[in-house]
């Protein structure tokens, strides 16, 4: 994960592991990879203060999305 993304480095870990929390039954490396691709969509963002939110909330739509196996918590 580039630092140039996210001004907190140690976001991304963060966020992956709130998603494998409501996620348990998906590989971690499944939700890191979803992760990643929506933190470096932002990378062009003015306002980051935010963005480890807004990237959660991306990546659970789209493993909703992806899979028919329900969260641990909708």
């Amino acid at each position: 994960m580039n630092a140039e993304v996210t001004p907190d480095p140690e976001a991304p870990g963060r966020v992956v592991e709130a998603l494998r929390q409501r996620w348990p039954q998906l590989p971690v490396a499944v939700i890191a990879q979803h992760v990643a691709q929506v933190f470096a969509a932002f990378t062009n963002a003015t306002v980051r203060d935010f963005l480890p939110v807004l990237v959660e909330r991306e990546v659970h739509r789209r493993l909703l999305a992806s899979t028919r196996i329900p969260s641990a918590r909708s």
